[in-house]
C-alpha cells in the first residue's frame, strides 16, 4: 500500500491513537491502523472507523486523566 500524500510505503500498526475532538485531546487505545514510513501520515479502514466511533459513543469505556498544558 502506498501513502496518498509522499508515496511512501505504508505499514500496518496497532496501538493508541490521539486526535482532538470538541477542542478535547482524546486518545483511543488499541486500534489497526496504517501508517506511512516516511511522513507519518496515518489510514484508518473502515472496520477500525467503526471501532473508534463505537467506543467514543460507549461512556463506560471514557477515562479522565489531567494533562499538563505549557505555553
Amino acid at each position: 500500500m502506498k501513502c496518498n500524500v509522499c508515496r511512501g510505503k505504508m505499514k500496518k500498526k496497532h496501538g493508541d491513537i490521539e486526535f482532538r475532538r470538541g477542542g478535547k485531546l482524546v486518545i483511543v487505545k488499541d486500534v489497526d491502523y496504517f501508517q506511512c514510513e516516511n511522513c507519518g501520515e496515518r489510514v484508518y479502514s473502515r472496520e477500525t472507523t467503526t471501532e473508534i466511533l463505537r467506543k467514543l459513543k460507549t461512556k463506560s469505556t471514557r477515562k479522565y486523566i489531567r494533562v499538563p498544558v505549557y505555553a
